[in-house]
């Protein structure tokens, strides 16, 4: 998690830091575990964090109530705890997150797909912008995001929203690269990858098309392990084998390029997906889904019928 990393940088080996945040004379404490602070003056304890999950690109960290009644408080302990990461505003890969989480719905009553996900293209000039770990400050009514959900501590108006766009880097051959590896190219588009997502380009331009997360399409317990393992494309649809290396979870994605659509497929709990060989195959417009262990096709899909019941829904 990049909030610890950034603590060891600033204060290294040090768990409880002495520093006058607040610019009165009197030296704070700042636990760099629990982020903790204590004004040195009144005695006062605020919260800062959370436990964060490591599957996920998205952290946030509420100010407390009263808090940002000290803005330079608030701007020095800004300095100290994020200083070391770009503030900017919220890039195309975040904010496809962001519209992913305000636009998902779990179906009920169909067998085919588990989770729909519609997040119309928005496109940006090329060349894309590779992602970078970013924050902004934003408001508690702003967004809606299981990370803003402070149970524990339901006091705050603003906080900082981290991305640990970072994450995305691929490595290959023993090496580690922050770009974009083009894996599907058809007339009127290309398909690129990263550890995490994919792009779609179009002449002069791109769209963010899916991109894994935690808590929203499930993934790696670290985000240092990459969570797409094979895509293949008919031309309208885009099939993205995604996998949880550890926890030996496998899915199936939809992307639909025309709709702006994601579907994950409502797979029986017995396959198990192989990680070392491509477990999807098309094959005359149907999707067929392998079984590791019984090495043979567990189920078939025909992708007109999946998009007709797409338009229907």
């Amino acid at each position: 998690m990049i909030r610890f990393l950034i603590i060891l940088l600033l204060f290294p080996f040090v768990v409880v830091a002495q520093y006058d945040f607040n610019k009165d004379g009197v030296m704070d404490i700042m636990n760099m575990q629990t982020l903790e602070y204590q004004d040195g003056a009144t005695g006062n304890y605020y919260l800062l964090g959370k436990h964060h999950n490591f599957s996920d690109f998205l952290d946030f960290i509420p100010i407390p109530l009263g808090m940002e009644s000290y803005p330079e408080l608030v701007d020095s302990l800004e300095h100290k705890l994020l200083g070391s990461i770009n503030k900017a505003e919220v890039s195309p890969a975040e904010q496809w997150l962001l519209e992913a989480y305000s636009h998902q719905e779990i179906p009920r009553g169909n067998s085919t797909y588990s989770k729909i996900i519609r997040v119309p293209s928005m496109w940006h000039p090329w060349p894309a912008e590779f992602p970078k770990a970013i924050y902004q400050r934003v408001c508690n009514d702003s967004l809606d995001l299981p990370q803003m959900n402070t149970e524990d501590d339901p006091d705050f108006k603003e906080g900082w929203l981290l991305y640990y766009g970072h994450n995305h880097r691929q490595y290959k051959n023993n090496r580690s690269f922050a770009e974009f590896e083009e894996i599907i190219h058809h007339d009127n588009y290309t398909i690129l990858k990263s550890s995490h997502g994919l792009i779609m380009k179009k002449e002069n331009q791109y769209a963010w098309i899916f991109h894994s997360n935690g808590s929203l399409t499930g993934g790696p317990s670290k985000l240092r392990w990459p969570s797409i393992s094979n895509v293949l494309s008919d031309g309208n649809l885009v099939i993205v084998q995604h996998q949880s290396p550890i926890r030996g979870i496998q899915k199936v994605f939809i992307v639909s390029l025309s709709k702006g659509i994601v579907v994950e497929l409502n797979l029986p709990k017995e396959i198990g997906l192989s990680e070392e060989t491509p477990s999807i195959l098309l094959e005359n417009g149907m999707l067929q889904v392998g079984s590791k262990e019984q090495k043979e096709v567990i189920t078939r899909i025909d992708l007109k019928e999946l998009m007709s019941n797409l338009t229907h829904d």
